[in-house]
């Protein structure tokens, strides 16, 4: 029998909402020469020319940038994204921040991100962060685990035919050469991989530092399977977790319940049609076990059902409000001495130029995709 050797948080995003810049013109003009001297350099670039240090971190200066951020900074540890125009978040995070696999291991996800905070906040007014992703795993030392050509083993809360929050539910099995590596189960917002982690450390990535992190666990050179989740924003947001700090709190929580309700692999019983009765496979009940080694448990993970609101509570509820608008006025000294405000005429007037305003139609069109994914309510 093997062991759950490390569990962490391998990969973090988080978007963070600017709504004041405390860069220097000078930082600024810095930031542009340097882009732009990357974009001149082209693939002749040395990188060790085009370093900048912004507020005591040293960082590469990407010659190019995104539709909605015009500067990459990037680093061993971190990638940032800027948006130079600050406005509180309204359209999307004026701050990108990728945080990398070596960054979060070394510091922890907790002292990785108040060391990141703590700096971008000398240099911008945070409202709020967001985790747009996350990817929470558990190394296990063990092999791969056996799974019949038809997936039976596998019991998800996510049907095969249907993902229940969006998309489909899909299973893939990976092969290296001769050699099973891996699975997937799952497709976006949630995606759960179980892979060979020392093939992959061999093969692919050569984090050779994952070893030692092994070794202090008690590691003794065998094979090492890796359980993973990948988790978008909407599938977090649904949870209960939103920020950073609610996700450090409620790691351990959310492991649980990946593990125990979202999906499980069990041993078949033939003797039993139900697979939701059937044992759970000693190798995943080790999986389950690295919770434990996330922190403490809050027992906070509910997942919240959304549904797409009915039309005749909201306009009951936008009749309640104008309703509400008409009697302040009234209510006002300088206005309540005329029949005018408050009556009809007055609020559709107001209304009208609040529906053609530009962000009117902004603000629809993000709670049009919002709405896209919510089930019709009752």
């Amino acid at each position: 029998m093997g062991r759950a050797l490390i569990s962490g948080i391998d990969t973090l995003d988080v978007g963070l909402s600017v709504g004041e810049y405390k860069l220097s013109s000078v930082e600024l003009s810095a930031l542009l020469h340097a882009k732009e001297e990357a974009q001149q350099a082209g693939d002749c670039r040395d990188k060790a020319d085009n370093l900048i240090r912004l507020h005591g971190f040293e960082f590469e200066v990407l010659p190019g940038g995104t539709p909605r951020h015009e500067f990459i900074l990037k680093n061993d540890d971190l990638t940032v994204k800027i948006c130079p125009s600050a406005n509180s978040g309204e359209k999307y995070p004026e701050i990108m921040v990728h945080f990398s696999s070596a960054c979060l291991w070394r510091e922890g996800v907790e002292g990785a991100w108040k060391q990141v905070s703590e700096w971008i906040n000398n240099w911008a007014c945070v409202s709020e962060n967001k985790v747009s992703r996350v990817d929470l795993c558990c190394d296990v030392e063990s092999p791969l685990p056996k799974l019949s050509h038809d997936f039976r083993e596998v019991v998800s809360r996510a049907d095969k035919r249907k993902q229940y929050l969006s998309g489909d539910f899909s299973i893939e099995r990976h092969i290296s050469g001769l050699r099973e590596s891996g699975f997937s189960f799952g497709s976006n917002p949630m995606i759960c991989r179980i892979y060979d982690k020392t093939l992959e450390i061999e093969k692919k990535s050569h984090k050779e530092w994952f070893y030692d992190l092994w070794r202090e666990a008690g590691w003794q050179s065998g094979l090492v399977t890796r359980t993973e989740f990948q988790i978008r924003r909407k599938a977090l947001k649904v949870r209960g977790i939103n920020t950073v700090e609610q996700l450090i709190e409620r790691q351990a929580d959310l492991w649980q319940y990946l593990t125990e309700q979202w999906i499980t692999l069990v041993v078949p019983k033939s003797s039993d049609s139900n697979r939701s009765r059937w044992n759970t496979k000693p190798f995943w009940k080790l999986v389950q076990g690295g919770a434990s080694l996330f922190g403490s448990f809050r027992q906070c993970i509910k997942r919240v059902a959304q549904v797409l609101p009915r039309i005749d509570t909201l306009e009951k509820q936008a009749l309640g409000v104008m309703a509400s608008i008409g009697a302040a006025y009234r209510s006002v000294k300088e206005f309540k001495d005329c029949d005018y405000y408050g009556k009809p005429e007055f609020l559709v007037n107001r209304m009208t130029n609040w529906l053609y305003d530009r962000k009117f139609e902004d603000k629809v069109q993000k709670r049009t995709v919002k709405f896209a994914s919510l089930a019709v309510g009752n």
